[in-house]
């Protein structure tokens, strides 16, 4: 198993990440078709 840990300011931040070039022509195009299995997660930051 590989987990993949990311933090983005908002959604927006996230989304902007998705949608970018890199992402899209790296991650998009190349990594998740050799993929067995996909989860995305997301959580929200608990401060003390």
């Amino acid at each position: 198993m590989f987990v993949l840990y990311e933090q983005y300011h908002d959604s927006n931040a996230f989304q902007a990440h998705v949608d970018s070039r890199h992402y899209q022509d790296y991650v998009a195009r190349r990594v998740r078709p050799l993929l067995a299995d996909r989860q995305v997660s997301f959580y929200t930051t608990v401060e003390p």
